[in-house]
């Protein structure tokens, strides 16, 4: 639950997002940003969660308390725990609705911390175009004030050229609506592809 996977240059990577390490690129308010938005929200920090499952066999009840992750913690000053102090109840309880194994309880409180951690700051900036960056690659704010100022973790890679322009555009942190739900009947419209085949 708390792994993340890019593709990048025919490679497939899948790793433990982390905000630590040295970065690809420092970005300077006032001379290298072109456009710039970013949010701190805390809506969806936590303080500490737990999760809780039922061993039927035992006839008990199991808990697994998620581990902060501490590599989660920038940019900025303020980190998700103490912005969960803000609209999070002291501990949240998780309940599975069927039985699971003690690790795979582990992993689904550690993975949900993740994911709030990874919402805490989140945001997309355009600037010159860099082609070396990747998903997963670490951006330096500097000038941005003090809540945003340091390390950013690349969620969303778009390269383009616009009147003549090679341009970069980059997310970072992670949105509420990676997957968007769909609310009745969808209509698409399929066409045929035609594949021609010659010999030599």
């Amino acid at each position: 639950m708390d792994f993340w996977y890019s593709t990048a240059k025919t490679k497939i990577t899948v790793a433990k997002p982390k905000i630590s390490g040295s970065e690809k690129v420092t970005i300077i308010y006032g001379k290298d940003v072109y456009s710039f938005h970013a949010n701190l929200d805390a809506v969806k920090q936590l303080q500490q969660l737990e999760a809780l499952t039922y061993d039927n066999y035992e006839e008990k009840e199991i808990t697994q308390t998620g581990s902060e992750p501490s590599d989660l913690d920038k940019p900025g000053t303020v980190n998700g725990k103490t912005l969960g102090k803000v609209t999070a109840p002291e501990k949240l309880n998780w309940n599975a609705h069927v039985p699971i194994q003690t690790k795979e309880l582990k992993a689904l409180a550690d993975g949900s911390l993740v994911l709030s951690r990874l919402k805490r700051v989140k945001g997309e900036m355009s600037f010159r175009g860099m082609t070396d960056l990747v998903l997963g690659s670490l951006i330096k704010l500097d000038g941005f004030g003090k809540l945003f100022n340091g390390l950013v973790y690349v969620t969303g890679l778009e390269h383009r050229v616009e009147n003549g322009e090679f341009i970069t555009k980059v997310s970072f942190g992670l949105r509420d609506d990676l997957l968007k739900s769909s609310n009745g009947a969808e209509l698409d419209i399929i066409s045929p592809i035609a594949v021609c085949m010659s010999e030599s």
